[in-house]
């Protein structure tokens, strides 16, 4: 038998209880472990490494993520940057100047969703931020709600 993770030879280890019997003998548990993590050294020593690759990880699909954002064509960067000027450009007139169905329509655009909690006397606010590498934000702000 192999260890999945490490590839290490299964071995049957024997481990006595502390606990004497009324006879005076230990009990005796018989298992298999991994060879590879058997002593205490091995097992610090592995614990260390998983912890160490496990930042790594990290580090590299933060790194991957980055690079994918900056991969974006030129043609999409283009295109939501027209969009994002469209729409804020027309945002101002249509809130200061629109009829009252085109000022809620302008609002829903920008507005994710508002959570009311009356006992606290606060909504929370999502709002839709300026898009970037495609791929909308959406920010959280709570207030206080005066009554």
């Amino acid at each position: 038998m192999k260890c999945a993770l490490c590839g290490s030879r299964y071995q049957g280890l024997t481990r006595a209880k502390r606990k004497k019997r009324t006879d005076g003998t230990r009990s005796k548990n018989y298992y298999y472990a991994c060879g590879g993590y058997i002593t205490a050294t091995n097992r610090d020593l592995v614990d260390q490494r998983l912890a160490r690759l496990k930042e790594q990880k990290h580090e590299i699909e933060c790194r991957f993520d980055e690079l994918e954002c900056l991969t974006a064509s030129q043609g999409q960067i283009k295109d939501v940057v027209s969009d994002a000027r469209q729409v804020l450009s027309s945002l101002e007139g249509t809130l200061r100047e629109g009829l009252p169905h085109e000022k809620l329509l302008a609002l829903r655009q920008c507005v994710e969703s508002i959570t009311i909690d009356q006992p606290d006397s606060t909504a929370t606010l999502r709002i839709r931020t300026v898009p970037a590498c495609g791929q909308v934000e959406v920010t959280e702000q709570r207030v206080a709600i005066r009554g």
